[in-house]
């Protein structure tokens, strides 16, 4: 939706570009086919016959297929995020808080896994309107001291005044590590947060604040893989951004607590 195409679309109809004439060609027709086809033929039977796209359609997937031959792409929905209430700003608004949040992949890329986690790192913000604004992500696979020259080097980009929070994963390990970081962080913000309960139960809050459309990102190149994952969040492959990104809501984040209920007292009186 964001290619060069689909940007110039997109700028006709606001208003704000130049007007274009589209050929829309889809590989199966649909309804009022600029050629004349009838729903459901092939744009090039000779070479790519109904069976043989829809042969590709199973092979790369509905998102894929929709978007590279049909010629529509669309953001899908996924059961936890409504990323469709996601914006792209090209500035962030004015901060009330920032932090980079840091999600550890467990192990550098090994040749026995073809798609190993990633590290993560994301920087959000809470805006001064109460809105949030995810700022950056930083994602690589690396051994650990990649990872440790990626952590340094990020937080000289971001400055000493960005908080900066670690995961505090369970264990002597997970307690080793997170002092490993605050030590070689010295002179910046850095705290460990212990992370509880399951993915989803951690992301719900950040889910509930991106599907209310509370939520922008800054326009840049990671803006497409973030969205996708937050799009297949549960059942993708990775999560690691959405991990981050959950931790970086919780420091930061609002938190409402319960109303205070009337003591039994109270109740008699009313």
């Amino acid at each position: 939706m964001d290619d060069l195409a689909g940007r110039l679309i997109t700028e006709m109809h606001n208003g704000t570009g130049e007007a274009w004439d589209v050929l829309h060609l889809p590989a199966i027709a649909t309804e009022k086919d600029v050629l004349g086809r009838d729903p459901g033929d092939a744009l090039w039977p000779q070479q790519y016959d109904l069976a043989a796209l829809k042969a590709i359609q199973m092979s790369v997937g509905e998102r894929d297929f929709t978007a590279l031959y049909q010629g529509t792409p669309t953001l899908s929905s996924g059961s936890i995020f409504k990323i469709n209430t996601l914006s792209i700003v090209e500035a962030a608004p004015k901060a009330a808080q920032v932090v980079r949040r840091w999600d550890f992949a467990a192990t550098e890329k090994k040749s026995g896994k073809s798609d190993p986690d990633w590290t993560v790192g994301v920087k959000m913000q809470r805006n001064v309107d109460g809105g949030y604004t995810v700022l950056d992500v930083v994602r690589l696979r690396g051994k650990p001291d990649e990872v440790e020259k990626t952590v340094l080097a990020i937080a000289s980009q971001d400055g000493r005044s960005v908080p900066i929070t670690v995961p505090l994963d369970p264990g002597q390990a997970g307690v080793a590590q997170a002092q490993y970081y605050a030590r070689i962080l010295s002179g910046y913000k850095v705290d460990a947060m212990r992370e509880s309960g399951d993915k989803v139960t951690r992301a719900d809050p950040f889910a509930s604040q991106v599907n209310m459309g509370n939520v922008a990102l800054v326009r840049a190149p990671w803006n497409r893989t973030y969205i996708e994952e937050l799009a297949d969040f549960p059942n993708g492959s990775h999560d690691d951004q959405v991990d981050a990104s959950s931790g970086a809501f919780e420091k930061i984040g609002i938190k409402k607590g319960l109303p205070k209920m009337p003591s039994l007292m109270e109740i008699v009186r009313i």
